[in-house]
């Protein structure tokens, strides 16, 4: 019997999904087991894909680092979503309230 640690079994979990070769990829806390390195090397697949590879990434996660290395920050607070630009020279993100996203006839989304 074979044994993996949290971080193997969450790199085998990422390496099926990614197998799948879907248009869109959906991970949450996909670095929440690695270590430093591995979560890097973690983001920067997920990078590839979304530039090189044309997928959608979508990544929930509470990591900074991660966020940061992000295209597109939304974070929910306070029961709002919004959407959190690059940090300015003080530390501190612009934030702006994202719209409610409304459904038109069939469940068509309008983009946010």
């Amino acid at each position: 019997v074979v044994r993996l640690s949290g971080g193997q079994q969450q790199r085998v979990a990422v390496a099926r999904a990614l197998a799948g070769d879907a248009p869109l990829v959906l991970a949450d806390e996909p670095t929440g087991n690695l270590d430093a390195d591995s979560a890097a090397e973690m983001v920067g697949i997920f990078r590839s894909l979304a530039h090189d590879g044309g997928r959608c990434v979508v990544v929930v996660s509470h990591s900074a680092k991660v966020a940061r290395a992000s295209d597109v920050i939304l974070r929910f607070r306070n029961k709002t979503l919004e959407r959190v630009s690059a940090e300015k020279k003080d530390g501190t993100a612009a934030r702006r309230a994202v719209p409610p996203v409304q459904s038109e006839g069939d469940d068509v989304l309008e983009e946010i």
